[in-house]
């Protein structure tokens, strides 16, 4: 608790910015559960897109978990929003670990980045690996379009293994850090035409007529892994109202406890200058009538 003076008109003037600040807070509070409360409606309303995408990919993994990569792209998503420290550091931390370690691997690293955090932290020991970031998301036409927009840039790339790193969200005071892989259009189609793939009811009726289709199967590869990027703009852009959420929830607890205190300290102090200043009159009072 920081100390502060006992002059009643000083305090008054602390307690009353405190009162502001805890009003703000909770302000942004109410505002991110209201977004948290839209944009759940909007993953939930792709969830069957999305189970699709993952069955492709848990096919995709057993197929090609035991193959070596030489050319790894990875992409971390941070956030330049204020009080997403929470996120931003352990993402930061994690994709650091990850990629000393396919340095040790002498595997070749592409970076894209997105969010300027990310880019200004990484450039200074990665600036080489850097290709590409993204960053001002706001200015963007919508995050599937800019999911597609991301995709058809990082196709002109050399890559063998396509690595999502960004903060999932678990409910309003928790998100974790999640590494999703992601294969490309090479190992996609490989994957896909091989004989012994694993069944797959739901790719086998979808593919059957267009296993042939190279157009199609591009659409189909852009279309899927559009949808994947999109999941993690926008469970990136969850967990950042989780943490905004999670922070203010924290600043309200400190400055509640600060404005009782000065209010106690405030009612204290004036009652003091009251009684002085009451004391001071009866003084005068009798020496008048002595």
């Amino acid at each position: 608790m920081p100390k502060f003076p006992n002059n009643p008109r000083v305090l008054k003037a602390k307690l009353t910015s405190y009162e502001i600040f805890a009003g703000i807070a909770r302000a942004i509070q109410l505002v991110a559960f209201a977004r948290l409360k839209k944009l759940k409606k909007k993953i939930d309303s792709r969830f069957v897109s999305l189970r699709f995408v993952k069955s492709l990919l848990k096919n995709y993994y057993s197929i090609e978990s035991n193959s070596d990569y030489q050319y790894c792209l990875v992409i971390p998503f941070t956030s330049d929003k204020s009080c997403c420290g929470s996120i931003n550091n352990p993402i930061l931390n994690y994709t650091i670990k990850f990629l000393e370690n396919l340095k040790e691997k002498d595997i070749v690293i592409s970076i894209t980045t997105v969010g300027r955090k990310g880019y200004n932290f990484l450039k200074r020991r990665y600036r080489g690996e850097i290709s590409y970031y993204l960053y001002d998301l706001e200015l963007e036409m919508s995050l599937l379009t800019t999911s597609y927009f991301l995709l058809e840039k990082l196709s002109k790339k050399k890559y063998n293994q396509g690595y999502l790193i960004f903060a999932q969200f678990i409910n309003n005071f928790m998100q974790k850090i999640v590494f999703c892989k992601f294969p490309s259009y090479s190992n996609f189609v490989s994957s896909i035409i091989r004989d012994q793939r694993e069944s797959n009811l739901i790719l086998d009726v979808f593919l059957e007529k267009n296993i042939e289709d190279k157009s199609f199967l591009k659409d189909a590869y852009f279309f899927f892994m559009s949808l994947l990027i999109l999941d993690s703009f926008e469970e990136s852009e969850y967990s950042q109202l989780g943490a905004k959420a999670k922070t203010m929830e924290n600043a309200l607890q400190n400055v509640t406890d600060t404005i009782v205190y000065l209010r106690i300290k405030y009612n204290k102090s004036r009652q003091a200058i009251i009684t002085n200043e009451i004391i001071e009159i009866l003084n005068a009072s009798i020496a008048i009538l002595e």
